[in-house]
């Protein structure tokens, strides 16, 4: 029910992110290699290490990334020439969609634990949680209850739920996969 201008508004967004996800995303395919590898050789203290180091990384470039979006979303939509219209609606667009991106972080490193460790299905689950499954009826709710800026909180609200089904799944995957590995092995 939008008009154009919202969904140029949401291409720029997409184009965007992608320079805070990219880096992310990078990581988590070393993370992969790091956790499997470990996985198969029983060092359970290092996939924990790897886990860490790899949360608080997600956390602190998707705060950036957070940080830049909330501050700047003039420039950033100004690199796209936009008119006085897009500025009104993607101002808030970013600000909003932007509160989301610590919790995208979490999920896509957990994501690529769940992948390292053969649970690719579950890594499929939230990731199609977060893209699609509650994304779309969710902006479909918020644009009829309150409008084009109500709607930008589905992505919010979809990647807090996603990152919360990811911790609780990955504390399910550390009990039955993780803490049984060997501890004689870890010197």
């Amino acid at each position: 029910p939008y008009s154009e201008l919202a969904i140029s508004v949401y291409s720029v967004y997409a184009k965007l992110q992608q320079f805070i996800f990219m880096p992310v995303m990078g990581m988590n395919s070393a993370l992969i290699a790091i956790v499997g590898y470990n996985y198969g050789a029983q060092k359970k203290q290092r996939i924990y290490q790897a886990t860490r180091y790899s949360l608080i990384a997600a956390a602190v470039i998707m705060a950036l990334g957070t940080f830049l979006f909330q501050l700047a979303p003039q420039t950033l939509l100004g690199m796209f020439n936009a008119s006085a219209e897009m500025l009104e609606i993607g101002i808030p667009a970013l600000k909003t969609i932007s509160l989301s991106f610590v919790f995208a972080g979490v999920s896509i490193v957990l994501c690529s634990i769940f992948q390292a460790l053969d649970d690719g299905m579950l890594s499929l689950w939230v990731s199609l949680g977060r893209q699609l499954i509650l994304v779309l009826p969710l902006a479909w709710l918020l644009s009829v209850w309150g409008g084009l800026n109500r709607l930008w909180l589905a992505f919010v609200i979809s990647e807090a739920i996603c990152m919360l089904f990811s911790i609780a799944m990955y504390r399910r995957v550390r009990v039955r996969q993780i803490d049984g590995l060997n501890p004689d092995l870890e010197a």
